[in-house]
């Protein structure tokens, strides 16, 4: 019988997102079984109903695990899932400068902007790599717009769910690899 092994609460709105969120591979689902032994919540006996399930349907391997669902979710259905707040402009005419945006090329994190040149930027690359020793990846600089008068928010996005959307509360537990 398993002795050591983690479980953990997720909140998601369908159980194949509470999956995903797991520390470990899920292989069953035992919530049937579950009910079946009454529900139980008390600590002790809901770890003594995991050891059992993991003991007999993942033999007590690493990196596998067991889900239980304790109240079910309700996927979000809606198509555009989002509201749009247009953002007026009270500060004036826009006014923008052209700058030069550095990105690392393999995790796209920028790693700086600079005003000015292409010559200039690429001045400021090479003094980037001497300050940063440790840097060894590949960059890119692109041309963007930087607003410098005026309202620089142009809209506000929020995600907006469906009304029947709902979360729902998932147990996984499983032993880590």
């Amino acid at each position: 019988m398993v002795t050591t092994f983690d479980s953990q609460e997720i909140q998601a709105f369908t159980r194949t997102e509470a999956i995903n969120q797991a520390p470990y591979q899920i292989i069953r689902d035992v919530t049937q079984s579950w009910i079946k032994a009454g529900r139980p919540v008390t600590q002790s006996s809901i770890n003594a109903f995991m050891a059992e399930q993991l003991t007999k349907h993942t033999k007590g391997a690493a990196g596998i695990g067991c889900s239980i669902t304790l109240s079910a979710g309700s996927p979000d259905t809606r198509e555009c899932p989002d509201s749009t707040n247009i953002v007026k402009n009270e500060k004036g005419k826009r006014k923008y400068t052209r700058i030069i945006e550095v990105t690392d090329n393999a995790t796209g994190k920028v790693l700086f902007t600079h005003e000015g040149s292409k010559a200039s930027a690429k001045k400021a690359m090479k003094e980037y790599r001497v300050e940063n020793k440790d840097y060894k990846g590949n960059a890119t600089g692109k041309y963007c717009y930087k607003c410098t008068e005026g309202e620089s928010v142009a809209f506000v996005s929020t995600y907006t769910p469906s009304i029947s959307a709902k979360l729902g509360t998932y147990l996984v537990f499983g032993i880590k690899a």
